[in-house]
């Protein structure tokens, strides 16, 4: 029988997984159950998982603190201390891969937008819609090279 509109536009949909050769296998393999999420249109899942890959980043380059930025790259100030903002939040953390080189502060910023969309599946149960989703891999993935892949690159061997 001829495909429908319906099911075609769903299947064009679906992404395939990115080859991270340089990326630990746990990471590696969550990132595997992110896509096969997604492709199912299991979104809840799917933005949990992208929040737990983040996390999981962190705590793979031992990346345990940072400071707290504004989106116009100034450091938040505590109210009560009236000190920069230092901790082990999650926002912090992602900020502290900004610090130590691994990620631009725009892209800093995404992982925290796309942190607070896994907050929200999680928490709120909020349903992400699959556009968005798939947008927010596609970003993921391009973060996840950069980490892991770039520094492999064959360009920069001799």
């Amino acid at each position: 029988p001829k495909e429908s509109v319906e099911d075609w536009f769903e299947k064009t949909l679906n992404l395939e997984k990115k080859n991270f050769p340089h990326m630990p296998k746990i990471l590696y393999d969550l990132y595997h159950q992110i896509i096969d999420s997604y492709n199912m249109r299991h979104n809840v899942l799917c933005a949990s998982g992208l929040r737990t890959l983040i996390e999981g980043v962190c705590k793979e380059l031992k990346v345990k603190k940072g400071h707290v930025y504004k989106e116009d790259g100034t450091i938040e100030i505590e109210e009560k201390t009236g000190k920069e903002m230092y901790n082990s939040t999650l926002p912090a953390r992602i900020f502290g891969l900004y610090e130590k080189g691994y990620i631009i502060f725009p892209q800093a910023l995404i992982l925290n937008k796309i942190k607070e969309i896994g907050n929200k599946a999680v928490h709120s149960m909020v349903s992400p819609e699959t556009m968005d989703l798939r947008e927010v891999i596609q970003v993921m993935e391009q973060i996840l090279y950069v980490i892991y892949e770039l520094k492999a690159h064959n360009l920069l061997k001799n």
